[in-house]
């Protein structure tokens, strides 16, 4: 494993001999360590940092391999003891960065100007494929979100063992009974938390402003504002061939009864399960009765409709009670 760090504290059970300078003499050693020319017992890198020797990168010293300096069957890495675990105990680690007053113990990086990826995770089981948008057995990683303004964009990919889903999956595990209350100051397990620049903190987004957007490949089909009004890029349907009354009734006894032949209506449906869902308003799972994925989007068309259908009802029949000799001011709305 290859680190690329500015201090190096490390205690090696290898290593007896303190080299302050050259470089080239430290290079020496561990190149005997490898070829098992030299026995070294005591620690001796306590600081390595010079301005000759900045390890920014290789070639001053900043890229140590364990793997390479200890690759033996006794010195497997895998604890503490064995050189593999001791980075950063009793503070925080750095790569390409000194210090960070807001991290107490952990890792900092700092990637300068560079806009691809800063941390990367892989796994010799996946091959994506997707080599435009990062190598192919990696199956996620971090970047910056803008290449300038920052961000952080999380991905993952995934490939076609996964079926058909879960290519990002973001999970909470409460410890405790969720909460239960419905107010504006309730906050759920999974928490999607938003605000813009207030000073030197952040503050509330202003009226209509942008919480969350869910995009397709760039394009926006989703926008949740700030004053709770959700918005989809959507294609318009009227169920033009429908009664949309008896669609409303229908998929309310498909619902709430088991078996909504006839139920409480007093006569049978007009629409099946099979019409609502053919219809894309519901989705019926058989396993739970008396319950169904409703769309939503689908079901305020669907009431749009039955409006203009109940409106053009009430003309035909004002208009009957007109040609009856009705008097016209009772007919008026007040």
């Amino acid at each position: 494993m290859g680190i690329n760090f500015t201090d190096i504290s490390a205690t090696a059970a290898m290593i007896a001999a303190t080299w302050n300078n050259p470089l080239d003499e430290l290079d020496q050693e561990i190149e005997d360590m490898k070829d098992g020319t030299a026995t070294l017992s005591a620690p001796a890198i306590t600081s390595f940092a010079s301005a000759a020797h900045d390890h920014a990168d290789a070639a001053g010293g900043g890229q140590l391999d364990w793997d390479d300096i200890w690759s033996d069957a006794v010195h497997d890495h895998s604890s503490a003891a064995e050189g593999g675990e001791n980075l950063g105990q009793g503070g925080p680690v750095f790569i390409n960065e000194t210090a960070n007053a807001q991290m107490t113990l952990g890792l900092t990086i700092n990637q300068d100007a560079n806009d691809n990826e800063i941390l990367a995770v892989k796994s010799s089981d996946v091959a994506h494929g997707m080599t435009s948008v990062t190598e192919t057995d990696t199956y996620g990683f971090l970047a910056k979100g803008h290449a300038t303004g920052g961000g952080l964009a999380i991905t993952g990919l995934t490939d076609t063992e996964v079926t058909n889903a879960q290519a990002l999956v973001l999970a909470g595990f409460l410890g405790e009974a969720a909460a239960t209350g419905k107010t504006s100051a309730n906050y759920g397990i999974i928490r999607l938390k938003t605000g813009i620049k207030s000073g030197t903190s952040a503050g509330a987004v202003g009226a209509d402003g942008d919480l969350v957007t869910i995009d397709n490949a760039g394009t926006t089909v989703f926008i949740f504002d700030t004053e709770g009004s959700a918005h989809a890029e959507i294609e318009w349907v009227a169920f033009d061939d429908f009664d949309d009354i008896a669609l409303l009734s229908d998929l309310e006894a498909a619902v709430t009864h088991p078996d909504p032949i006839t139920a409480e209506f007093g006569e049978f449906l007009k629409y099946s399960p099979q019409e609502l869902t053919a219809a894309k308003i519901a989705y019926f799972d058989p396993a739970r009765p008396g319950r169904a994925m409703v769309n939503f989007t689908r079901l305020a068309m669907l009431h749009t409709g039955a409006i203009r259908q109940l409106a053009a009802r009430a003309r035909r029949a004002e208009h009957a009670l007109l040609s009856l000799g009705a008097n016209p001011e009772l007919l008026e709305v007040t």
